[in-house]
Formats: C-alpha cells, structure tokens, sequence
C-alpha cells in the first residue's frame, strides 16, 4: 500500500479524449473512502494508516482542499455510501489508527458535526458497498473476525511499522435500511471476497444486477447478485487477468455494464457487458484507455464534464 499525491482524470466515453492532471494533494493518501455529493461535489475521508481528515473538491482551484469537517475515528480500509438525498456520506468499518479493525460507523456531511451511526453486524474492513436504492445499502465480504470465510495471511507495512494480520475473507452479505438503521443478513457470495470492486448495472434485458468481482489475494473470477432474485449469487466471467489486488469498480458511463480499474501492477481498464445473463451472454473486455501507473487501495468516482479540461488526441 504506497500512498500518492496525483490524481488523473480518464475519459470512459471516449478513448481518443486526454484530460489536463487535476493538481495534486497536499498529503500523500491511500485507503481512503468517497463519494459524489447532491452538488457532484467529490468528497474524501480518511485513509493512509488512521487519518481523520476529509478533503473536498474545489471547482474554482481543480483541486482537493481539506475541511474542518472530521471522523470521529480516523480509519483506513473502510467503505462508504452517499446517502441522505446526496447529502452525507456514510463511512463504515475499517481499521483504526491502532491497526485494529472496527465495527464502527458515522454519518458525514460536509460543514457539520459527524454524528456516530448504528455499529455494523461484525467488525469488519476491506468490504464492499453498493446503493440498491434511496433506502437501501448491499454490504458485501470485507475481512472479519468469524462466520463464512476463508483464512489468509497478510504482511503489511507503513513506514516504521510492520506486522502480521491474520485477515478472514468473508462470503457474507448484508442489507442495511438506510431509514431504520437495520442490518439484514443477505445471501453468501459464491467466493469470500476482501479488497475486492463491486457495483450496479442494467443488462440489456433492463435487469437491475451487483456484480463483484476480484479479491485481495489474487482472485479473477466474478459473480451476480439479481435484484429481482436477490436471494442467490450467480457465477460471472473470469477477469483476463493473471492475478488482482485491490483494484476499483464503477458502472460504465450508459449504466449498461461496470468497468474495472487498476489493481496491484495493473494499469489497465477492462469492461463487462451483458447481453442477457448466462454463461456466453457476459464478457469483460479490455479498454484502450488505461492508467498513467499502477493503483490499489485508490478511490475513483465520476466527476463533472465541466469540472476538467478535456480534448480529443
């Protein structure tokens, strides 16, 4: 996990389009959680090895400034969710600056206080969230302490310290009521899943699926959640890659697939689309597009046409 200070910007429309570097942070960051406000407005929490701090995007410099708003707990490895109509952003779980995983999670709106949220079902970090609807969350895998996952080990390092964590990759879901602050159990995923890119689509047959796909420790393959048949996971393709760590997932820019990005040693984007659903009818496919150098443990979100200077090669 190598902090960085350099975002780009890549067009997903349009291949033969660059777009000016956006400036850079001011602190070197990693693990850190997102999301895009009412206002697309981007807005970033934590990250690195316990940060507290949240930055937001400023259209009139191009770049991210810090605010005064904060987390209650600086975490890193976390995952979040726009909720609120646009207006917060609800970060979960993690590991805390103590390197200790948490099951904790705060509500956070720009410009005022944090206020704690309900505590997750398990401590748990590394997992994956996706919105089903304005009252529903999918929580997916992370690394927990028990129940429904496969046993790994991991060394990880920051700086001037080293250690060795015992990470339990988990098969669990979880349906989270946004309006009554409920958790309920989901169906398990076919494979556990830790570190790993998840979002939401529209097949060509207008059904409404999650795809999550890749894992922490090398893992290729893919899976389907029907949100009209939400009580089984379906096997997906297999991504083209010899292994994957940590990389991204957002849906394509028509809503009609997902693409998935970077990855430990991996520049590049790949796309699925569905005709239908089945064995032959889903495919991932390589962009021309790719990063300027390999990324995990990144954000990446839309952001406005307007918001950088774009143009065709």
């Amino acid at each position: 996990m190598e902090e960085s200070k350099k975002p780009e910007v890549i067009d997903l429309a349009d291949s033969g389009v660059t777009c000016d570097m956006l400036p850079e942070f001011s602190i070197k960051l990693s693990s850190t959680v997102f999301g895009l406000l009412e206002d697309e407005t981007p807005f970033l929490c934590g990250g690195n090895d316990g940060l507290g701090d949240c930055f937001m995007f400023d259209k009139v410099t191009g770049g991210f400034n810090p605010i005064a708003t904060r987390l209650l707990e600086g975490r890193f490895w976390a995952a979040a969710a726009v909720i609120n109509n646009g207006k917060t952003l609800f970060v979960t779980g993690g590991t805390n600056g103590d390197v200790l995983r948490v099951n904790s999670t705060e509500y956070v709106t720009p410009f005022q206080e944090t206020v704690k949220g309900p505590d997750l079902p398990v401590k748990m970090d590394q997992h994956c969230i996706v919105n089903i609807d304005d009252r529903t969350l999918l929580f997916m895998g992370g690394t927990i302490p028990n129940g429904g996952f496969s046993l790994a080990s991991v060394r990880v390092s920051f700086s001037c310290l080293t250690f060795m964590n015992s990470k339990l990759n988990s098969f669990q879901t979880w349906f989270f009521d946004i309006e009554d602050e409920v958790f309920t159990p989901g169906p398990d995923m076919l494979s556990p899943r830790a570190g790993f890119g998840c979002a939401k689509f529209t097949t060509s047959d207008e059904r409404e699926v999650v795809v999550a796909a890749g894992e922490l420790f090398d893992k290729v393959d893919s899976e389907f959640l029907f949100l009209d048949e939400p009580d089984t996971w379906h096997r997906g393709p297999d991504l083209p890659l010899e292994d994957n760590q940590s990389a991204k997932m957002v849906p394509s820019p028509d809503g009609k697939g997902v693409v998935y990005i970077g990855g430990l040693n991996n520049k590049n984007l790949y796309e699925l689309r569905c005709v239908a659903i089945g064995d032959d009818d889903c495919q991932w496919t390589k962009m021309e597009q790719e990063l300027q150098f390999p990324r995990d443990d990144f954000a990446v979100f839309y952001i406005p046409n307007d918001y950088v200077h774009c143009r065709h090669s």
